[in-house]
């Protein structure tokens, strides 16, 4: 009768052991969360943040970026062409040709 009882108390100390560890490693797994929980929310907000300030500036910043650029092949252009007629000439027949088809190419489909 004894070795039964011992038996019984043994697994009952499994158990309760068993379920000691089962609560702790749910209660580990539910702080993890928590704590992903916090970081992306932080995240969420600093990104916000970001998109807000950005967003003030953006037109500015992109029409600097789009008049620089524009600036930037003028003198690219000025520096090729220089005082030669003939290049200058040149330069606004192709100018004015690739014009023409950019025009006609957004025009309407009909």
């Amino acid at each position: 009768m004894a070795t039964i009882g011992n038996a019984v108390t043994s697994v009952m100390d499994v158990i309760t052991s068993t379920s000691g560890t089962l609560v702790s490693t749910v209660n580990t797994v539910a702080g993890g969360m928590s704590m992903l929980n916090d970081f992306v929310g932080a995240q969420r907000t600093m990104q916000t943040k970001r998109l807000a300030i950005t967003g003030i500036e953006y037109d500015d910043v992109l029409m600097e970026t789009a008049a620089l650029d524009a600036l930037k092949r003028e003198e690219k252009i000025k520096a090729y062409v220089g005082n030669d007629t003939a290049k200058a000439e040149s330069y606004t027949k192709h100018f004015a040709r690739l014009s023409a088809a950019l025009e006609a190419a957004k025009a309407p489909v009909e």
